[in-house]
């Protein structure tokens, strides 16, 4: 029977410890992966100009042909109606973000204004 030498097998702990360390910190500088997200959407489909992730974790998406919010399984699209004066006033909305109230803020092509998430109305700022 062979005896172990423990005290051998611990000398290469720091250089284990130092590689491990060394790739972590190399794979922390790589340029993050481009994550491809498609949407189709009616149909259409849409650039994003702006992309917003709010506090419950949808995603609000902000695009040529109005405003879309994932929900991680399902997307609802917020769009103009012009029957309807609750909804967009146009489709071209440029920027989305959260602000106080729950408000989801919206800079759409020559207007600023909110939609309430809860009831899906939207109304322009004056």
């Amino acid at each position: 029977m062979i005896p172990l030498q423990p005290m051998r097998a611990l000398r290469f702990a720091p250089v284990i410890a130092f590689v491990l360390g060394f790739m972590s910190a190399v794979r922390a500088q790589l340029p993050p992966q481009l994550l491809r997200f498609e949407s189709v959407i009616g149909g259409g489909n849409y650039w994003f100009i702006d992309l917003y992730q709010d506090p419950v974790g949808f995603l609000w998406a902000a695009t040529e042909g109005g405003l879309i919010r994932y929900d991680g399984y399902t997307t609802r699209q917020y769009e103009a109606n012009p029957g309807d004066p609750n909804s967009l006033s146009n489709n071209l909305v440029r920027a989305v973000s959260m602000g106080l109230g729950g408000r989801l803020w919206l800079a759409l092509e020559g207007q600023l204004g909110y939609l309430n998430p809860a009831s899906g109305a939207y109304e322009t700022v004056k």
